[in-house]
């Protein structure tokens, strides 16, 4: 895991252009995500001078079969530095889905802690990657065992403003 982080972050600062003037300020983002922790959905990240934070939720109901699922993600973020192209950051996250029919309930949870970068594709579109390590918990009617640790891979499409 440590050997994937140092190649992400290879990456990530190869993309570094000395010559670019612009270093971008946007620091609210709406868009969607995909990751253990992150949850998926429609996502919201504001990444301000010092500390941000990042929401995510995915609701769907279904009434004529009585199922619901809801996947939903909160954590703080922590800047670490600018370059024109890239917004580094550490992260801390909590992902919850609830699955619920027929009476019955399945509830998995996921902490996790990592690090991302949110690289600019234009003024306004950011491609977002975080990476880390987190812990699966489930309830007894989700089929997972107590917890089990695992890789946390995280990604984003967004538009900043």
């Amino acid at each position: 895991m440590k050997n994937v982080l140092i190649l992400f972050f290879i990456f990530s600062a190869s993309i570094y252009d000395i010559n670019a003037q612009v270093i971008h300020q946007n620091r609210h983002s709406l868009g969607v995500s995909l990751g253990m922790s992150h949850a998926f959905g429609m996502s919201y990240q504001y990444l301000g001078e010092r500390t941000g934070i990042h929401t995510s939720l995915t609701p769907f109901v279904d009434l004529n079969d009585e199922y619901s699922f809801v996947a939903f993600s909160i954590g703080p973020m922590l800047h670490l530095l600018d370059s024109p192209q890239a917004r580094y950051f550490l992260y801390e996250s909590n992902g919850f889905v609830v699955n619920h029919y027929a009476n019955k309930s399945d509830i998995v949870f996921m902490p996790a802690i990592g690090a991302g970068s949110k690289i600019w594709l234009n003024d306004n579109l950011t491609f977002d990657v975080a990476l880390g390590i987190g812990i699966l918990f489930g309830n007894e009617e989700s089929g997972f065992p107590d917890y089990i640790m695992l890789p946390d891979v995280n990604l984003g499409f967004y538009y900043s403003f």
